[in-house]
């Protein structure tokens, strides 16, 4: 998922990763997981270069939250 530089990005980040968990059967850890996004997206957007992307994966049992930003 690509983000706009801005503080409703942040917003749009945690409802993507809490869709994205639940549907990979991560219930349990999508508080934790919408939480760590969040100030992720946010590090990135004040402080890193645009575009800033979300992805989330799975590998097994587990789920990978990834956040990258355009440097």
């Amino acid at each position: 998922m690509q983000l706009d530089d801005d503080p409703a990005a942040i917003r749009a980040a945690r409802r993507y990763v809490e869709k994205q968990v639940v549907a990979h059967g991560g219930t349990r850890i999508v508080d934790d997981a919408t939480l760590a996004v969040a100030e992720l997206v946010a590090n990135a957007i004040q402080h890193g270069k645009p575009p800033v992307a979300v992805d989330v994966k799975q590998h097994g049992d587990l789920i990978r939250v990834e956040v990258h930003d355009g440097e």
